[in-house]
Order: structure tokens, then C-alpha cells, then sequence
């Protein structure tokens, strides 16, 4: 179990334990002495790191180093005397395996409790009451493998939801807003909206790698979380017997045209009632959360952010936590006012 956390390393503390390099260069000094510069990292942030030439001879493996490996290091936390930030001087590097690490202590990963958004994901799954939806959706739900990579995967990147958990965050997240708009809209197919809901970025469990960094796979560039969902579910479909071809071409649609428009990556553009509705409340829990991690990154002393290439635009994130009213100078009164007109024309 992982003990040490970027979070926690102050000036002055001792630095021991497991971090992930997210970037390893050597460099050299001005004397021509060679150093090895890391950035290391787990799901709490990053610190940089800095091993001199006489400690690199003490530690020949550090040299081959490189981003994406895991290294137990120690050292001590000081304070650069160029940047002023705080960053680890390391006196040992080794690099080990990722066997017995657990990713979600070195990538960002979600806020909500994973368990209880399985349990809400159940809840979603007992709403639905076509019988051969219901089938389909065990069918993937109950493959344990299946089910462990959709809780652990990603939904992007960037942007939304880009952290492990993410995918089950959004897909239960888009689901509920989906049986919120089945609840205003009478006709809808609430079994196929749900399963669609769920199913519409499954295709992203096999989209990115997730191992040690969160990157598009070699699948994921050639083929796109949509067609690659769309394979996964029709598969799924194709092992229910009886299951009905209309509601599978359906279904398909749902997957092929949840991102709304072509250039926005949708095989095809929304053509039912229930493929519109996907499309918005997908959209709309993307934008929202992308919302939230960009003011999150930020913090409360920002009025403004700066142009962010999600919203095409800068976003504004509200009065500044430190601009309370309480805290305003008081208004002067007429003869503070004239007073202080008065003494500035002496000078």
C-alpha cells in the first residue's frame, strides 16, 4: 500500500516510497556535470526531482529510466532556490514492477464512491423492462472482467471525466438524466434510452490504456470508442437469443450518433427521439463535469479563467472567494469625500 503522497511532502520531510515518473531527462550544469531531472507523480499531483552526477554513479539503473516506469525512491524535500518551489533531492532510484501497485494510487481517479455508483448502476439496470434489453445488459454487466474494466476505465483524456472511475461516473450520470427526461416526455423506449444511456461510450474500456498513464490505445486510435462499442454491444446482442433485429439496429443507432454531429466524431447524426435525448444529456453531463474539474484546477481566488478550447471560450467561475462585500472599504462619507479632494489639491 502506497504511504507517501505528493500531496504531503513538505520542506525539510524525508521522501520514501512508490511514485510514478511522468517525465526522466538527463541534463547538464553549467560545470558540464551531468544530473538526472524526474517529475514524479501519483493521483494527488506532482513534484520535481533532481539527482546529482555523484549520486547518478551510486545508482547505474537510473540512467534507463523513462516515463511510465514506477520507481521506489528516497530522498529529502527542499526548497529550489530558482523556482522557489518545493522539489525532492533524490539519494536512491530503483525501478520496479507495477505487479503489486494499485493504479488508482498513482492516476486521478473519481470523487464518488465506487461502490455505491455500482449499486446505482444496478438500481438503473432493474428500471429496464424489455426482457431481451434486460438479458443484453447482464450479458456485459455480469462478465467480471467486463464489469471491472467499465468501473475502473476512463471517458476521456482530457476534458470530461478523465479519470479512472470516470466511465462508470458518466455512464450512470448520463442514465439518470436520461430516466429524469422519460419522466417529462411521454412515449420514449425507456429500456432502449437506458441501455443506451449505459452502453453509449463502452466502447472506451478498449479506447484508452490505463496501465500507467491514461492514453489512446493503438485500437482506440485506428478504430474510436464508437465503433469499437458498437462491436462490444452487437456481439452481446448476437448471443441473446431472439433478440429482436429492429432493436438492435436501434440500439446501434444510439451508439453510432450519441456525439451528435461528424466532426464531433458521431458515425451518424441523431435520427430518433431517443437518440436526441442520448445526445443532449450526454453532452450535458460532459460540459457540466468539464466545468467543474476546469474551476477545480483553478481554486476560489479566480474570477476568469483563461480561453479553454472545451467551451471555446473563457469561463467565468464567479467573484473571487477573498472579494467579499463584508471585506469592501466602507463608503466615505460626503465630508470624508471632500476632505480628501481637498487635501490632494495641496500637493
Amino acid at each position: 500500500m502506497k504511504k507517501t503522497f505528493v500531496e504531503d511532502i513538505k520542506e525539510g520531510a524525508a521522501v520514501e516510497g512508490v511514485f510514478l515518473i511522468d517525465s526522466a531527462h538527463q541534463r547538464f550544469t553549467k560545470a558540464n556535470k551531468a544530473y538526472l531531472k524526474l517529475v514524479l507523480g501519483d493521483k494527488t499531483g506532482q513534484i520535481e526531482s533532481v539527482m546529482w552526477e555523484e549520486t547518478m554513479e551510486k545508482n547505474p539503473d537510473c540512467r534507463d529510466l523513462k516515463a511510465g516506469d514506477f520507481a521506489d525512491v528516497s530522498g529529502k524535500a527542499a526548497v529550489n532556490r530558482y523556482s522557489k518551489r518545493v522539489e525532492t533531492v533524490l539519494n536512491q532510484v530503483r525501478k520496479i514492477g507495477p505487479d503489486d501497485l494499485d493504479i488508482r494510487d498513482f492516476l486521478p481517479v473519481t470523487d464518488r464512491d465506487v461502490g455505491q455508483l455500482k449499486e446505482e448502476l444496478n438500481s438503473i439496470r432493474e428500471k429496464v423492462d424489455d426482457p431481451h434489453i434486460k438479458k443484453l445488459l447482464d450479458k456485459i454487466f455480469n462478465d467480471s472482467q467486463m464489469l471491472e474494466s467499465f468501473c475502473l476505465a476512463p471517458a476521456a483524456k482530457n476534458y470530461h471525466h478523465s479519470y479512472l472511475g470516470g466511465l462508470l461516473e458518466h455512464s450512470v450520470s448520463v442514465a439518470q438524466l436520461a430516466l429524469l427526461m422519460c419522466d417529462h416526455y411521454p412515449g420514449l423506449n425507456r429500456s432502449l434510452l437506458i441501455a443506451g444511456a449505459l452502453l453509449h461510450d463502452i466502447g472506451k474500456i478498449r479506447e484508452f490504456n490505463y496501465g500507467n498513464r491514461i492514453d489512446y490505445s493503438t485500437e482506440g486510435r485506428l478504430k474510436g470508442h464508437i465503433v469499437i462499442g458498437d462491436q462490444i454491444v452487437a456481439k452481446a446482442a448476437d448471443s441473446v437469443k431472439g433478440f429482436p433485429e429492429e432493436m438492435k439496429i436501434h440500439l446501434s443507432h444510439l451508439i453510432l450518433s450519441h456525439q451528435g454531429e461528424p466532426e464531433y466524431g458521431a458515425a451518424v447524426r441523431p435520427k430518433t427521439r431517443e437518440a436526441v435525448i442520448l445526445n443532449i444529456v450526454d453532452n450535458a453531463d460532459a460540459k457540466v463535469n468539464g466545468w467543474m474539474l476546469i474551476a477545480k484546477k483553478y481554486g476560489d481566488d479566480v474570477e476568469w479563467t483563461d480561453y479553454q478550447s472545451m467551451f471555446s471560450d473563457f469561463l467565468y467561475l464567479g467573484p473571487p472567494a477573498n472579494h467579499k462585500i463584508s471585506e469592501l472599504p466602507p463608503k466615505r462619507t460626503k465630508l470624508e469625500s471632500s476632505e480628501t479632494k481637498e487635501s490632494n489639491t495641496l500637493f
